[in-house]
């Protein structure tokens, strides 16, 4: 079972070619037209089972165009939806109800997911569906009714060759130089073809037989010479039969060649796709890069100045415990320096000795109570390197999650470039295939061009060679007229009676007389 066709009559190309590629992925076959009149062509040439049309286009409106398929017999019951930027929903409801309504309206900007299910809808089987009318941006609407037929135009019939004129042929003008073959040119070819239609497979098989030499005898009389321009005119008719098969199967190649451009074209946007999804994917990574270093930033700032301000208080508490211990220090020395000169004098001070030995005592005292304090900061101090390790190791976590989204980060790029050289081999074989497509179109209108000159030249000899006919029958009839003249002077001469015959035989003369 081949797979339906769908035909989008968009102006963008661009645009078109997206819808073209949302239609391939459902797995249907696709070809896009830029106006009215390229559609009205691909309808008559190749009859799609779906159209998906704009009502906005360059030559004729969509809602016309739906109106002349509806008033056509044979595409009335083609399915057409149509979708339009400018048109109210009031509007388009207002066209459903009428005859040649469409089958589907959707409104830009354009739903996709609305259009390939209804597409679905009116390519499946029929089947008895109730109208959706709460939604005014999706309207559908069942098959409209049969309009009334109208009367075919009236399409004169292709000229046939010219009148004929005594003075001969008028000269054919130059025609100038063509390189491009327009839709003109293939009606033309189209007609001239079909002029031979209904005798086409026997003059195919004439021209496979060998053509025998023109006969000699045949050159001498008017009728001869017409009759080997004719044989001619028909050797002509059957090569122009040969060149009308030749040139079907170069437009089948042709159209073959333009639907895989399309499917290249609908390849190439496809992957423009991808591309842009690419680069947007990309771009979100790298914004998100940037938020993770931003946040992992203000993270490692935020801990290396906790640190800076821990281990400043730290370093002017060990600096103040120093400060306290170097007094201690030398507060104690002078104090010894006192007991030793109260030694010194401590002969007849007992009672100040002792006094001044508790005051050591004493001092000692709170000197292992500074020490007690000198202890505690010193924990405190390895409770803050401890800390400090633990936010080092975190700080080390996070530099491996940023390595990673960095390496993330190169293998998007791996892939955008490999998608870049990809696209650019297929533009570069899609350009080469348009190259031969179009130098083997060339080519076959170049033969055409040929073939219609030589036919043109038959025909001209063909109208020269009936004058010179009419000409000789004339003097034929000329001719004629005065051998009957000259056939009734005979028999009224043959008629009258001779000289001997008036005289008799009484009077015939005097004897000659006999020799001896």
């Amino acid at each position: 079972m081949t797979a339906p066709r769908v035909l989008i009559v968009e102006p963008d190309s661009a645009f078109a070619l997206s819808l073209a590629a949302v239609v391939r992925d459902e797995g249907w076959t696709s070809a896009v037209a830029g106006s009215a009149a390229e559609a009205e062509l691909e309808i008559a040439a190749r009859r799609p089972g779906l159209v998906v049309m704009r009502a906005e286009l360059p030559d004729l409106s969509g809602f016309s165009v739906c109106a002349q398929l509806r008033h056509d017999r044979s595409m009335e019951r083609l399915p057409v939806i149509l979708y339009s930027s400018d048109t109210a929903s009031e509007s388009l409801a207002e066209h459903a109800r009428t005859p040649w309504a469409a089958n589907g309206y959707l409104a830009m900007p354009l739903d996709t997911a609305a259009l390939t299910s209804m597409a679905r809808r009116l390519l499946a089987p029929p089947e008895p569906t109730e109208l959706p009318d709460d939604d005014p941006d999706l309207l559908e609407v069942a098959p409209p009714p049969r309009p009334p037929t109208l009367p075919p135009p009236a399409i004169p019939p292709p000229g046939g060759p010219p009148p004929l004129r005594a003075a001969g042929p008028p000269p054919v003008p130059r025609r100038p130089r063509r390189e491009l073959l327009t839709e003109e040119d293939r009606l033309f070819a189209g007609r001239v073809f079909q002029s031979i239609a209904d005798r086409r497979d026997a003059l195919i098989a004439e021209t496979e037989r060998r053509r025998p030499p023109p006969r000699r005898d045949l050159l001498a009389t008017p009728e001869g010479r017409l009759t080997l321009l004719r044989e001619d005119l028909k050797w002509r008719e059957a090569q122009l039969a040969r060149l009308a098969e030749i040139w079907e199967i170069r437009e089948r190649e042709v159209a073959s060649v333009d639907e895989r451009i399309h499917a290249r074209d609908v390849e190439v946007r496809r992957a423009r796709q991808e591309v842009e999804e690419l680069q947007r994917k990309l771009a979100d990574a790298a914004r998100r890069l940037g938020d993770q270093d931003r946040e992992h930033g203000a993270s490692i700032e935020g801990l290396l100045s906790e640190k800076f301000k821990e281990e400043k208080e730290l370093i002017e508490v060990v600096a103040g415990t120093e400060r306290t211990l170097h007094e201690l220090e030398r507060e104690l020395r002078t104090r010894e320096e006192r007991l030793a000169a109260a030694a010194e004098e401590a002969a007849g001070l007992g009672a100040r000795i002792e006094a001044l030995g508790e005051q050591g005592r004493g001092l000692r005292q709170e000197v292992a109570e500074r020490d007690g304090r000198v202890e505690g900061l010193e924990r405190s101090a390895l409770e803050r390197d401890e800390r400090l390790a633990e936010l080092t190791e975190e700080v080390e976590a996070r530099d491996a999650l940023l390595r990673g989204a960095r390496r993330e980060v190169d293998r998007l790029q791996g892939e955008l470039s490999a998608a870049r050289q990809a696209l650019m081999l297929r533009e570069t074989e899609l350009r080469g295939e348009v190259d031969r497509a179009r130098f083997d179109v060339e080519e076959v209108g170049g033969l055409l061009a040929q073939t219609t000159r030589e036919r043109d030249e038959a025909l001209a000899r063909a109208v020269a060679a009936e004058v010179e006919l009419a000409a000789a029958r004339a003097e034929a009839g000329a001719i004629g007229a005065e051998l009957e003249a000259t056939r009734g002077m005979i028999e009224a001469e043959a008629a009258e009676p001779t000289i001997l015959e008036r005289i008799g035989p009484g009077s015939a003369g005097p004897a000659v007389p006999e020799r001896e």
